[in-house]
């Protein structure tokens, strides 16, 4: 599934959580188009709200429900 996103030539990137009251896989990689894709999973019974940022964008931020038990990819520009 994530081949669909994250294309030959992306490179992974460095991840951090801060303040997360859950515990995450998780996964970041930079596209050759400049995309970024993030992948999570969630592997308690119960929706998680998860909001992301970038270090080099503070001012901007997307907040997502995550599934319980669930893979989630988010792609992002």
């Amino acid at each position: 599934i994530c081949r669909k996103f994250i294309r030959p030539d992306s490179r992974r990137v460095g991840l951090s959580v801060e303040g997360a009251d859950y515990l995450f896989e998780s996964v970041a990689f930079t596209t050759p188009t400049n995309q970024r894709v993030f992948v999570v999973r969630n592997a308690y019974t119960h929706n998680i709200d998860l909001q992301i940022g970038e270090a080099d964008r503070p001012d901007q931020s997307l907040l997502v429900t995550l599934d319980p038990e669930s893979i989630t990819t988010i792609v992002w520009n």
